[in-house]
């Protein structure tokens, strides 16, 4: 067993062909009408990393009560813990795929292209302004109905350094990240972070950033986060969580 602790030097930066091989593989292992990505637009990521004491943000998997599912972020000091305040910065609402898919993106694999009919035209879909904000209620209630009735080793939740966000909105025409659902070659299911313009496109050039790396839960959770049953999940799958260690922040 270990003591997961929050890696503020990991580096999360990816090329575009890694980033597209782990998507890829992803959805081309999932049947059709699974969730494979949610977008949010450039100020919830700005937001979250506004508050003080905040070293990066946890993307958590979520459900809404009809039952589908999507991605909902809360802020992390530099312990992992999330800022969960009532007047802390909660941030959902984003453009899930499906029903929102940009099929001619080079992130979507040739035999997902039409497994999901009438889907959404990108210029009609991305809102570069929406307001993603809510309350810690809601994204508890989110959070927790996936947590219910996922499986102990499924993803729950991934962990990243403020400097994955800020790698990949630091490029021209960037409005927003996309983030996709990836895997593994070894079958472990990850997050990969694309760029998107102020019309939904992805941002693909060979000279585009992408991140992804992050500390996932299973097995890095622990159990003062925002997800009720973290502690649950961590030891059906034979990890502690006490973050509880000293960490050196990194010199900004």
């Amino acid at each position: 067993m270990s003591e997961p602790t929050f890696d503020i030097r990991r580096d999360h930066r990816i090329d575009r062909n890694e980033a597209v091989d782990l998507v890829h593989r992803y959805q081309a292992a999932m049947p059709a009408g699974s969730h494979l990505a949610t977008a949010f637009n450039a100020s919830a990521f700005r937001t979250l990393l506004s508050q003080p004491g905040c070293e990066g943000i946890r993307i958590y998997r979520a459900l809404h009560e009809d039952g589908s599912p999507t991605l909902a972020m809360v802020g992390v000091d530099v312990q992992g813990l999330d800022i969960k305040h009532e007047e802390s910065a909660f941030m959902q609402g984003g453009q899930n795929c499906p029903p929102v898919c940009f099929w001619d993106s080079i992130f979507h694999h040739p035999s997902a292209t039409c497994v999901v009919p009438g889907l959404v035209s990108h210029t009609v879909a991305f809102d570069p302004n929406r307001v993603h904000s809510i309350s810690k209620s809601e994204i508890t209630q989110l959070v927790r109905a996936f947590q219910v009735q996922a499986a102990p080793d499924e993803l729950h939740s991934s962990m990243y350094h403020r400097s994955a966000f800020e790698h990949v909105l630091d490029q021209p025409d960037c409005a927003g990240i996309r983030i996709y659902l990836a895997r593994h070659n070894d079958g472990q299911d990850c997050m990969v972070f694309v760029g998107v313009t102020a019309v939904g496109d992805d941002l693909t050039a060979e000279h585009a950033k992408f991140a992804q790396a992050g500390q996932n839960c299973p097995p890095f959770c622990f159990d003062a986060s925002l997800g009720f049953s973290q502690a649950v999940v961590c030891q059906a799958v034979g990890h502690i969580q006490s973050p509880q260690v000293e960490v050196i922040p990194v010199q900004h």
